[in-house]
């Protein structure tokens, strides 16, 4: 409950990868975004293959061996949502 309060607290994207990088938990903005960008309906389970394209999923797959070796990392993209260039 309290992941969920923040996650939904703020006006962020926020998507939390599992081992098997399946979706654990995600907030409401982040659901939005990737139905507008991508079509795809998140749900709690729902393999990240199924999400992303195949222009952000190397990526995405090095920032997910990082944080699971312990490091930090910091993954941002430039996307155009609702006629607005965002981060």
């Amino acid at each position: 409950m309290k992941l969920r309060s923040y996650f939904e607290s703020t006006g962020a994207c926020h998507l939390l990868p599992g081992r098997e990088l399946e979706v654990i938990a995600f907030n409401k903005v982040v659901a939005d975004f990737i139905a507008k960008i991508n079509g795809v309906r998140l749900y709690e389970r729902i393999g990240a293959d199924e999400i992303l394209t195949d222009s952000s999923w190397d990526r995405f797959i090095a920032g997910c061996r990082q944080a699971l070796a312990g490091q930090s990392i910091d993954y941002e993209r430039e996307e155009d949502y609702d006629g607005t260039t965002i981060w």
